[in-house]
């Protein structure tokens, strides 16, 4: 009878985890308008064999939703003819992208022009059918930006979001903690490729990627859907690599000693401090300690990190796979402040020496163009 209930109650659970998961957001849509025109439909194709051809609707419209991340050729045909293509259409995490052609690709009668203007014209960044507050850096960004290689550093390029000062530091991994909006760190919550990673213990930051494997990162500050329960702060949704048809791999390795970095200032109580009668626990120390308050100049951090990563295909425009790995070696001093009424000692200094490290692996399936299966370890 146990056994019984114990293997309906796992059901249950793995039923209610896979829901969770497609309630996330890790894909994005393309979208636009072709005009009016029978037989027309809009075929979308990346480059690791994945395609989808939908047809345009009586307005001249189309969709396609649900597409894996990555950059897609978009072809408007008609009775299977090649009328117009766009290349290189990058799509966004969670976000429509418009891709319209002019209302003449439809048609299929031959104009005679007097004159042909030719002018560029980008893309539309703005996706007017969504109504939360995100930002969205991608990969190609994050190879630009000199940023901290942690979700939290990159969190930080969102309008509102600030280090968090309310008493709690680091994540599980190191990282300072984000505020969103003047809400505690707390109150975030972490998502990669749809699972919820936050901190089960104390909700305090979450599992991330190795910067390496991180093709886009979604940081919303706000209007956000139910999907992202459990979170009155901000939310950071990051998707992870996939492999395709090209073979690519890397590794780097990023010293940063302590000796070239600037060395930090010492921190002084009130210059009358010192001198003073008043017999509270903060004059005290000032007194004993000759008016130091933090010895900051003896600080000490070096932080060394190794990362490597390696994606490509299993069976061509059908099966891939993306590994990636990170580790930090950080080692140096951390400096209290002086707490000693008697002499003055700096009680401190304290050596620290840890490694973090990171893993990811991603498996990706193309059963047909409307069936795929993801596989993230």
């Amino acid at each position: 009878m146990n056994r019984s209930i114990q293997k309906r109650a796992l059901a249950l659970a793995l039923v209610v985890a896979m829901g969770s998961v497609h309630a996330q957001s890790t894909t994005g849509s393309i979208v636009g308008s072709v005009g009016q025109g029978s037989g027309t439909s809009v075929l979308v194709e990346n480059n690791s064999g994945f395609s989808r051809e939908v047809p345009v609707d009586a307005r001249g419209r189309y969709t396609a939703g649900n597409l894996p991340l990555g950059t897609y050729k978009v072809t408007v045909k008609r009775e299977g003819a090649v009328v117009e293509t766009r290349e290189n259409v990058a799509i966004t995490v969670g976000a429509n992208t418009d891709v319209s052609f002019a209302a003449s690709a439809a048609g299929s009668g031959v104009q005679t022009l007097d004159s042909v203007t030719v002018s560029a014209a980008s893309l539309t960044t703005i996706d007017v059918s969504s109504v939360d507050t995100r930002t969205v850096v991608t990969a190609e960004q994050l190879q630009q930006l000199p940023l901290g290689r942690t979700a939290e550093a990159i969190a930080l390029l969102a309008p509102g979001v600030v280090v968090n000062s309310g008493g709690f530091d680091n994540g599980p991994l190191g990282g300072s903690l984000p505020s969103f909006g003047g809400s505690a760190a707390s109150e975030n919550a972490y998502y990669l490729n749809g699972f919820n990673t936050t901190t089960i213990s104390n909700n305090l930051g979450g599992l991330t990627l190795p910067y390496g494997a991180i093709d886009q990162q979604e940081i919303f500050t706000g209007g956000y859907g139910a999907q992202y329960g459990r979170a009155n702060g901000g939310v950071i949704n990051q998707i992870g690599k996939r492999g395709t048809n090209e073979w690519k791999f890397g590794a780097a390795v990023i010293w940063e000693p302590n000796g070239l970095k600037a060395n930090q200032r010492d921190i002084y109580w009130r210059p009358d401090s010192q001198g003073s009668t008043i017999n509270n626990a903060a004059y005290r120390y000032a007194r004993a300690a000759n008016g130091l308050y933090q010895p900051a100049s003896e600080a000490e951090a070096n932080q060394t990190t190794y990362s490597a990563y390696v994606g490509g295909p299993i069976i061509q425009d059908k099966l891939f796979f993306f590994l990636a790995a990170e580790q930090v070696n950080s080692d140096g001093v951390r400096v209290g402040t002086n707490r000693d009424t008697d002499n003055g000692r700096t009680g401190g200094l304290t050596d620290y020496d840890y490694k973090q490290k990171r893993w990811y692996a991603k498996v990706d399936w193309n059963i047909t163009d409307n069936h795929l299966i993801e596989v993230t370890g």
